[in-house]
This record gives C-alpha cells, sequence and structure tokens, in this order.
C-alpha cells in the first residue's frame, strides 16, 4: 500500500501530489517581501528626502522529495512533467499559478528562478530536489464577485452592495452599464459610498 502524499500548493492545475513529490519542512513563503527604498540625501540638508518604499517581488522556496518509482524511466518521467509545467514549447521559464492548500482562494503568479538539479537515489529510484519561484508581481489575487442587478423601466432603484476587501489592497470596483432592448433608459445615477474605518 503506498503512502499519499499531502497536497501544499498546486501549480495551475497540478498539486504536488499529482506531480508525485512531497513539500518538505524547508520551506520559504514570506509574508511580506522586502521593501525597496527610495531616499536622496541632498547636500547641505539633514537626513535624508522619503519617496517613500516599493514592494520588491516575492520568492518562494521549497525543498522537495520525489517518491520511489517503479523505474528510472518512470522517475525521469515524472521530472519530464514537471519541466513541461514549468517550461513553455519554446523552453523559456513560463508563468504559472501557484495555490497554497492553506489558501485556496487565492493564488500568486510566479516563474521558477534558478535551476532544478535533483539528487537522485538510484536504488530507490527517487530524489529530491529544490523548487525556487519569483512571483515580480508580488500581491495574491483571488477570485471575482459579480453582481447583476436588471432594470426594466425608467423608475428608481436603490440597491446597496457591499464590496468588502479583506486584503492588504484597495479594491475598487468596476461597474459595467450596459443598455440593451429597444427602450433607452436615461438619466442613470451611481453614487459610491465609502463606508468609514
Amino acid at each position: 500500500m503506498s503512502e499519499t502524499i499531502p497536497v501544499y500548493f498546486w501549480l495551475n492545475t497540478y498539486s504536488n501530489a499529482d506531480l508525485g513529490f512531497w513539500v518538505l519542512e524547508d520551506v520559504k513563503i514570506p509574508i511580506l517581501p522586502k521593501s525597496i527604498n527610495s531616499l536622496l540625501h541632498i547636500r547641505g540638508k539633514s537626513g535624508r528626502y522619503d519617496f517613500k518604499p516599493d514592494i520588491d517581488s516575492r520568492d518562494f522556496r521549497f525543498k522537495c522529495a520525489v517518491k520511489a518509482q517503479d523505474s528510472d524511466a518512470a522517475l525521469q518521467a515524472l521530472f519530464r512533467t514537471l519541466a513541461g509545467i514549468l517550461l513553455n514549447p519554446n523552453g523559456s521559464p513560463r508563468t504559472v499559478n501557484l495555490k497554497f492548500a492553506m489558501e485556496p482562494d487565492k493564488y500568486y503568479k510566479v516563474r521558477m528562478d534558478g535551476e532544478i538539479s535533483p539528487s537522485r537515489f538510484i536504488y530507490q529510484r527517487a530524489g529530491e530536489f529544490k523548487l525556487d519561484f519569483v512571483a515580480h508581481d508580488p500581491f495574491a489575487y483571488g477570485s471575482y464577485h459579480v453582481f447583476e442587478n436588471t432594470v426594466t423601466d425608467n423608475y428608481v432603484v436603490v440597491e446597496t452592495i457591499d464590496n468588502d476587501s479583506i486584503g492588504t489592497l484597495e479594491s475598487l470596483p468596476r461597474i459595467v452599464i450596459k443598455n440593451n432592448g429597444s427602450n433607452t433608459i436615461q438619466w442613470v445615477r451611481l453614487e459610491i459610498l465609502q463606508k468609514e474605518g
């Protein structure tokens, strides 16, 4: 009976379990990437002028272990499958969605960073390797929430839609108005209110 591999993350639609490897304890998942300070020293002035910091890229580092395979060919096929996910048909690193099991409603847009050079245990047909990614866009993405309202006549519609952002960035709504049908609805007024706090 084979041991079940726990799911730690997905690369697009493939989990580490689908690809046949464990994620070991030695991982790096930063809460926030490092900041990039933009400072200017003006001669004759004390201190520095602060242009406000920006956020740098976010790095993810994983140490992985491949479960024992039935043959050397099966082990090589596993690595080829992983390479096919991380590279495009031209052989260049492609951007993939990295999603964690601990936060399955969010994902990062990452590319492989550096080489993948597994240490193979020949007689066990297994191996260990480091899997490093960089998210040059350091912020997590989530799903869109769509609210629809249909107006069939010229009358006042008062509707409140809560758009609560529980992330760390301001998330403004995107409003699309479509005027379908033979009668044109005029005098559309939208009012966006921001909650206090």
